[in-house]
């Protein structure tokens, strides 16, 4: 769940709650809304510049151990005692602190248990902030000596993707009664990505079973309905214009960086391994090369061999998707970003000077794309041209059955020349005027309507059909000067007939006609789409996409506030004798197991000086209790001795097992964490 989510759900008593943390107060008086609040990165490098070393310490845990997938209290208590040397104490404070700070959230389940959880959205903005990139670049003179890999060039996914799309836009995609896809038709759509199924492992796509549809298509169809740019219909998938126009507008670069986004999150996000390595790269500079060992170094102790085979499976699904080049130094992988990967940052870069980011438009009737030609312009393109082949540059051709199909969306030769000229900067060559101006002249004359009735826009265009030998069987009785009945099972036969005399039927599509219409533009610019209609926000994405494993944490409510206080964190904290927490002192053997038990079940530390076999006191030590056992005055505990005492930040403090009888231990105290005290 994002913080757009969690904002459009947020329950009164918890805006209410968290309204009372200064930094969320102050936002919230100048009257921003949750949704801009909670997902706001200034906020969250002002908490991380002012908040306690151990709520820090515990979200740079969460980060790591679990990304923003949910989490039960219990793992995440384990994981801070494995990894962190936290008591369960520390960790259960530091949680409601990070509850009331707006930074962690919890559902509650049906049976009322609580599954925390960041914003999904949100971290990758925390490890930015607490776990910063430690990998420096390789400097330039020893960069002269990484050798690449022969790998040649890769499309970016962008590009790939636009391929996926155009098909189904060309093919249609129609549905079982199952909703899993026709086989031959997403065959199709796969087909048209160059992408290798075998590169798209670390993405963890699993259809479902019995659904045939490749791990490209899937991908192709995972993205596109999550971005707006396909649509479920009552049995097919669909391409939706309008949010196709939405997601493909801006230049290469700031669509490739939203793209990277996406993918990361959506992706990476089901493997905090693979996520944190994901995150982690994109903090490296575009451009330049790193050692992909010295990447993965830094995220946790003894975490980095995980995070280093997730880097490496991460890589291969980049290096596919044309975003990462991978070579070899000194024998060690290196790697660097093709792409800048930060939206941010390719939203500020300077666009391409002038006339790099347009097309050209040949006399031969070919196409050339430039890399810089933005994502949109590529998709008008295809929907009037047909690829014939994709490089660094790509080059399109303008053909008859390419403008056939462009007039079965509503287009003309006039909107066609418009589109191209539009993106091109520039008149179409007259030869490619004049081949338009042909074809299109002998589109919509005539039309096979369901009424099985041939209709010509003249006379003589339907004598010179019914003069055709092969034509003339298929007719039936003339019904007008241009009309003519057609035998009901000619219908097939005739159109092909026509379509090889020259004059393929026209088969409208009334929706794409309305469109154009309504808005009065050309259908190959953006506004194509009434401006009123592109100046409003986007709808909430509400398809979760076709592969999607994330938990769906949106059926559940949110708590609606965090424990009641400390009370409940520490049960019977207000019966304990005030002495058992402010200094050590002896105690009766009864009240000494008294006070290490009630440490036991709080899950927090104690104070101690143990006793030696002459009588005398050994020093102080920082005792983790964990279990008690033995009866009457002859027991002992069991726990974890922190060796360099109690720390709220930097190392975790090291560890030993021991066993103190009743009689070894001397003088003693609670610890409590200091928010708790």
């Amino acid at each position: 769940m994002n913080t757009r989510e969690i904002a459009g759900k947020m329950p009164e008593r918890l805006g209410a709650w968290l309204g009372e943390s200064p930094l969320l107060a102050a936002r919230l008086g100048s009257g921003r809304p949750w949704s801009d609040v909670l997902g706001d990165p200034a906020w969250a490098a002002e908490w991380a510049a002012s908040a306690a070393p151990l709520p820090q310490a515990l979200l740079r845990l969460i980060v790591r151990r679990f990304a923003g997938l949910p989490f039960e209290e219990e793992k995440l208590l384990q994981a801070a005692s494995e990894e962190g040397g936290r008591t369960g104490a520390e960790a259960r404070v530091a949680l409601q602190r990070l509850r009331g700070d707006g930074v962690l959230f919890a559902v509650r389940k049906a049976w009322g248990d609580r599954l925390y959880y960041l914003p999904s959205d949100m971290v990758k903005v925390w490890q930015r902030l607490l776990l910063p990139l430690a990998a420096a670049p390789v400097d330039a003179e020893t960069a002269i000596g990484i050798a690449p890999a022969a790998d040649g060039f890769r499309l970016p996914l962008s590009q790939e993707l636009l391929r996926a799309w155009s098909a189904i836009r060309r093919y249609g995609l129609p549905l079982t009664a199952k909703g899993t896809p026709h086989k031959a038709a997403v065959a199709k759509v796969a087909a048209a990505m160059g992408l290798e199924a075998s590169a798209l492992d670390a993405l963890g796509l699993l259809p479902g079973a019995g659904d045939p549809t490749p791990l490209q298509a899937a991908l192709a169809l995972d993205l596109g309905l999550y971005a707006g740019v396909l649509r479920r219909g009552n049995s097919e998938i669909l391409v939706d214009e309008e949010g196709a126009v939405r997601w493909l507008v801006g230049t290469a670069a700031a669509h490739e960086a939203k793209l990277a986004e996406m993918v990361a999150s959506r992706y990476a996000g089901q493997d905090p391994a693979l996520h944190f390595a994901a995150t982690a790269l994109a903090m490296a500079a575009p451009g330049a090369w790193y050692r992909e060992d010295a990447l993965a170094a830094g995220s946790a102790p003894g975490a980095d061999a995980a995070v280093a085979a997730a880097l490496a499976r991460w890589l291969d699904a980049l290096a596919a998707f044309g975003w990462v080049e991978r070579g070899v130094l000194n024998g060690m992988p290196a790697c660097r970003w093709t792409v800048d990967p930060d939206p941010d940052r390719a939203a500020r870069r300077e666009p391409p000077p002038a006339g790099l980011d347009r097309y050209e438009v040949l006399p031969d009737l070919e196409i050339v794309v430039p890399p810089e030609t933005p994502p949109l312009a590529r998709w008008r393109i295809a929907e009037v041209a047909d690829l014939s082949s994709a490089d660094v540059v790509s080059f399109y051709r303008l053909t008859r059955n390419a403008c056939e199909r462009a007039s079965h969306r509503g287009h003309t030769a006039d909107t066609v020349a418009a589109l191209l000229e539009a993106g091109s900067g520039a008149p179409l060559p007259p030869p490619v005027r004049d081949a338009m101006d042909d074809w299109f002249r002998r589109l919509g004359r005539v039309e096979v309507l369901d009424a099985v009735v041939l209709r010509t826009d003249e006379p003589g265009l339907a004598d010179l059909i019914a003069a055709d030998p092969e034509a003339t069987g298929m007719l039936g009785e003339r019904i007008g000067e241009r009309h003519y009945l057609v035998r009901g099972e000619a219908r097939g036969r005739l159109e092909e007939r026509l379509a090889s005399l020259g004059y393929p039927p026209y088969r409208p599509q009334a929706q794409a006609a309305a469109d154009l219409a309504e808005s009065g533009a050309n259908p190959g610019e953006p506004g194509a789409i009434p401006a009123a209609r592109l100046a409003q926000p986007p709808q909430a994405v509400l398809d979760p996409g076709w592969t999607s494993r994330r938990p769906v944490l949106s059926f559940y409510e949110l708590d609606p506030a965090p424990p009641a206080g400390f009370s409940e964190l520490f049960p019977g904290l207000g019966e304990v004798p005030a002495a058992w927490l402010r200094q050590p002192r002896a105690y009766h053997a009864s009240t000494r197991r008294e006070l290490v038990e009630r440490a036991v079940r709080w899950r927090t530390a104690i104070r101690v000086r143990p006793s030696t076999e002459d009588g005398g006191v050994d020093g102080w030590m920082t005792f983790v209790p964990q279990a008690v056992t033995g009866t009457g005055e002859r027991w002992q505990v069991s726990g974890l001795v922190r060796e360099s005492g109690f720390a709220e930040s930097g190392p975790p403090p090291a560890e030993v097992r021991v066993t103190l009888p009743a009689d070894g231990i001397g003088e003693l105290m609670i610890v409590l964490p200091d928010e708790a005290r």
